[in-house]
């Protein structure tokens, strides 16, 4: 028996075998990814027939039995207002979804920023920002309010990776629109002081044990700035090491899951349930910081040569379009992990009461 299933994102109606009711399964239309349920077997049937057989009154309630198909191979289906519809018009080819294969498309799709045309404009704005944010340092130094202004850039650029990594969970594919710019400097504390310090508040998390450990060794040796190289190495391979939680940690602090994060136990578990796409995009990550500290390295002094042109700025804009590019790719890549695996974290985040299989 098929199942006639709507796609909750473009409305497309399908049809899927009966067997697999309670699988997810891909939408032919948009790609969006449809979770049904699986019917209740009917009381009183025997043991081997109530694993093939669902339950018609759930799938056709108030359908007279005139009109119910009564036979797996029937062309002609019913409704759950008794409309009846011919299944030649839907598609049948619709397969199970695969989460991990779903995942390894997803990661090819979205090494390119930009999905759509649509969302050129975003993408150049929140370049012109990224770029723009390091030269706030010749404000800064000029004037008193240059580090608030510096600190709304970045609340601007939290805010935004936090809305690429819960867009990018949800199912949608394209960068957060131009508005939420403009909602940022309407709702400056929801939009910039809120991101800013849960993006900090995760870095922290992470990096704490690193923290630990330099704080000791500086009160041992009363070395503050820690010139010893070797112990410099370790700390930073510690460091990076500790950012091995910031994907999991940034996903919950994404979803407003705060107090998750007293429960390291659920963290850990959550990760080792997918640790192998965890592994990508924690990857994806050390690259987007390393990138970023080799942009730090690499930024001229603003306030000595001021806003004159020379190769060396353009040097510094070009690494600011490659960690711009990275970033948006982490983020996408840490949503894409509630996307397809949401069902094995021990977590969920809240979620709309809607049911995946619409009966007409």
């Amino acid at each position: 028996m098929r199942i006639k299933v709507s796609c909750n994102q473009c409305g497309y109606v399908f049809l899927i075998d009966g067997r697999f009711a309670g699988r997810a399964f891909r939408c032919p239309n948009c790609d969006g990814i449809i979770k049904t349920t699986r019917p209740t077997r009917r009381a009183g049937e025997g043991e081997s027939e109530s694993k093939s057989a669902v339950d018609e009154n759930q799938l056709w309630p108030g359908v007279p039995e005139s009109k119910k198909p009564s036979t797996p191979s029937e062309e002609v289906q019913s409704g759950a207002d008794g409309t009846v519809f011919d299944s030649d018009k839907y598609e049948t080819t619709a397969k199970p979804y695969e989460p991990s294969s779903a995942f390894r498309r997803d990661l090819l799709r979205f090494i390119t920023p930009i999905q759509t045309a649509g969302e050129l404009p975003t993408f150049i704005c929140m370049l012109v920002l990224f770029v723009a944010w390091p030269f706030m340092g010749v404000i800064s130094f000029c004037c008193c309010w240059g580090i608030f202004i510096q600190l709304a850039f970045g609340g601007c650029f939290c805010s935004f990776f936090f809305s690429i990594i819960t867009d990018t969970a949800e199912g949608c594919d394209e960068l957060p629109y131009l508005g939420s710019l403009k909602e940022a400097l309407e709702h400056p504390w929801s939009q910039i002081i809120v991101p800013l310090t849960s993006f900090l508040a995760a870095l922290f998390y992470c990096a704490l044990p690193c923290m630990i450990i330099a704080s000791i060794y500086s009160s041992i040796t009363n070395d503050i700035e820690i010139t010893n190289q070797p112990i410099r190495f370790i700390l930073s391979v510690i460091f990076f090491a500790g950012l091995f939680f910031w994907p999991m940690v940034a996903l919950i602090l994404a979803f407003d899951q705060l107090t998750l994060l007293f429960r390291p136990d659920i963290i850990f578990r959550s990760i080792i349930a997918i640790w192998k796409p965890y592994l990508m995009a924690w990857v994806a990550l050390l690259i987007a910081f390393g990138v970023l500290f080799f942009e730090q390295s690499k930024m001229p002094n603003f306030q000595e040569v001021g806003l004159e042109l020379t190769p060396k700025v353009y040097g510094f804009v070009a690494l600011q379009l490659v960690g711009l590019i990275v970033f948006i790719y982490a983020m996408r890549v840490i949503g894409l992990l509630y996307r397809h695996f949401d069902d094995r974290l021990l977590w969920q985040a809240p979620k709309e009461d809607k049911h995946p299989l619409e009966k007409d």
